[in-house]
């Protein structure tokens, strides 16, 4: 699984994911959505961070590495 899937099967497009992690504290665009999504660029940890509050029930290990 990865983020993209993940994205995916919750109807998000990334600028729709880029909203809600800024929302919940990692100010965030689409871009870096794109290339966490290619792996061209590892997730910081605030990022995950953000994620986990938005996302309290979804594994951050299934999602991301």
């Amino acid at each position: 699984m990865n983020l993209k899937n993940f994205r995916k099967e919750n109807s998000l497009s990334q600028e729709g994911l880029a909203k809600i992690l800024t929302e919940n504290g990692y100010k965030c665009t689409q871009r870096v959505i794109s290339f966490v999504e290619k792996g061209d660029r590892t997730p910081p940890y605030e990022m995950l961070v953000a994620f986990k509050k938005a996302f309290p029930h979804a594994k951050v290990d299934d999602w991301f590495f």
